[in-house]
């Protein structure tokens, strides 16, 4: 059996030959048929079978589609003694109206025979996605070896090899290796998982027996990544990449470290046809630190790169005046809104200087978030109950105001579809209101499960972390009452993150920690002391987040 392994579009080919029956007769059994006498003299019937289903469109489940192979080539050559036939190469279409074919609700099905001598050959076949053998060449067998006996039945198995046209990478999980319209971002040292794809000429994704061979290495050597193929009992395209660390504590070493990736034929023997067996592209790369940001009540924020629980590996005071909340842009820039100072100081990536500066509508800020838009929000609590300004990408003027179920507003977030979640230290227990995307009223008002709220964060999915005096309340995307509380470590909950593996961190304002807890759990995995955060950890950001703007 025959086999291009195509996500979409899956390609089969037998070749299938027998010789038996009563009084010398010669007879011919295609597989899963009955038996055919054979008229030719001394001719074995070779009867090669195609099997090309059809696709299933997403949109369309119950429909299906014409198949991107449309036709194939198929080329018989004798090899030793045996005489090359006349005749070849002949080309077959595979579509539902080609002679020799019919069609079923799951496939097209074609059978060509060709009347052999017995002997030995090679078979060269190449699929394409025009009819009469035109268009892009999709997949192929070539110089592949078969012999016909008299007497005897035979089936000869050949594995059609994708030719790839093009590649594909990404992520295999929402992690720490992020894809951007500039490339792939690795941050900091934990080990992630790259899927390589290799596509035809269609686009169409090649997988199983028929798949290239694939390879991913930097394009120049380096000792600041290693890349690990596929173990043999992993899936053949899922490589590990590894970011190696230097110095005290370890850090990785930021900067571009682009890939090859690179996408090979199987054995393709001669390559009589003369196609394109192999291709290869340049996938940038950059290395980064992982980054925990905590702001201390006074004039500083730790950094903490690559999970260093330790001594803070940089701080930031330029600009700084009792920063409250914090806020990271999708391009790494780090927002602190600076309560005695009234402004928001802006640092790029990477720097402890500020590279802007704004107090345009801005009375005691106590909150700051950033959209996926580059929108940003403040939380202004110097005015009566306190507002909200938003300022449009790279603006230092507000375009708009929320003041509709605001109450001593302090940190915010918001979700992947721009709705925005205002934290209401409010009078009672505090509320948390939710806003639309570009609207200035509340669509809904959370009080179940809130006492003196200071900060909020938002992932991926839509689950919602409030940080309470007494514990942080989770609520799934939609929901007003919270499904899980985590109180152990907790004291005074002022500040709450959440990164891309989904741990949460939480800066604890009375005994002066910040609190880390795996994904999925209510129990502390890291506590980083006063000694290293400050005595009043008042906020705290991470990069990679779990939801990046």
């Amino acid at each position: 059996m025959t086999l291009l392994f195509s996500v979409r579009r899956p390609f089969v080919f037998l070749l299938a030959a027998s010789l038996g029956g009563c009084s010398g007769a010669e007879s011919v059994l295609t597989p899963g048929g009955q038996a055919q006498r054979d008229p030719a003299r001394g001719k074995i019937a070779a009867h090669l079978v195609f099997k090309v289903p059809h696709k299933r469109t997403a949109a369309r489940r119950s429909r299906y589609i014409s198949p991107a192979t449309q036709s194939v080539t198929v080329d018989i050559a004798g090899t030793g003694s045996t005489a090359t036939p006349s005749g070849f190469p002949k080309t077959v279409s595979l579509t539902p109206a080609s002679s020799g074919c019919t069609a079923t609700l799951a496939s097209t099905n074609c059978t060509l025979t060709l009347e052999l001598d017995p002997g030995t050959y090679e078979a060269t076949i190449v699929a394409y996605d025009g009819t009469s053998g035109t268009g892009n060449a999709l997949s192929a067998a070539q110089s592949v070896p078969f012999a016909l006996r008299g007497g005897a039945a035979s089936t000869i198995a050949i594995t059609l090899g994708g030719i790839p046209a093009g590649l594909a990478v990404a992520p295999a999980v929402t992690g720490y290796l992020r894809r951007g319209t500039g490339g792939l971002t690795l941050y900091g040292p934990a080990p992630q998982k790259l899927v390589v794809e290799a596509l035809d000429a269609d686009g169409n994704i090649i997988a199983g027996p028929g798949a290239p061979t694939l390879s991913v290495a930097p394009t120049t050597a380096t000792t600041a990544l290693a890349v690990a193929s596929p173990a043999p009992s992993a899936a053949a395209n899922v490589f590990t990449l590894t970011a190696s660390t230097t110095g005290s504590p370890a850090v990785v070493r930021p900067g571009s470290y682009p890939l090859t990736v690179t996408a090979t034929a199987v054995d393709q023997g001669a390559n009589p046809a003369s196609l394109p067996l192999r291709s290869s592209i340049t996938v940038p790369l950059r290395l980064a630190h992982s980054v925990l940001y905590v702001s201390n009540y006074g004039t500083v924020v730790h950094e903490f790169y690559d999970g260093n629980t330790g001594t803070a590996n940089a701080t930031i005071t330029n600009g700084i005046d009792y920063p409250e909340c914090m806020a990271v842009g999708a391009n790494g820039t780090l927002y602190v809104a600076n309560l005695v100072a009234s402004d928001i100081t802006e640092y790029p990536a990477g720097s402890t200087s500020p590279s802007a500066t704004f107090s345009s509508g801005i009375a005691t800020p106590t909150g700051v978030a950033v959209d996926a838009n580059g929108t940003l929000y403040v939380a202004n609590n110097g005015t009566v109950d306190g507002t909200v300004a938003e300022y449009p990408a790279g603006g230092t003027s507000p375009s708009a105001t929320i003041s509709s179920g605001i109450l001593y507003p302090f940190g915010m977030a918001v979700d992947a579809n721009g709705t925005l979640y205002v934290a209401n230290l409010g009078d009672h227990n505090g509320t948390v209101t939710e806003y639309l995307a570009g609207t200035t009223s509340p669509s809904a008002t959370i009080s179940s499960g809130l006492v003196a709220p200071r900060s909020v964060a938002v992932d991926a999915t839509g689950t919602l972390y409030v940080g309470n005096s007494s514990n942080v309340a989770e609520y799934p995307a939609g929901a007003t009452s919270p499904s899980v509380t985590i109180s152990s470590g907790i004291q005074n909950a002022v500040g709450v993150a959440v990164d891309a593996n989904g741990t949460i961190y939480v800066a604890n304002e009375a005994d002066g920690t910040v609190t880390e807890y795996p994904a999925g759990s209510t129990q502390v995995s890291v506590t980083i002391p006063s000694s290293s955060v400050g005595e009043y950890p008042q906020f705290v950001a991470v990069v990679p987040a779990a939801l990046t703007p």
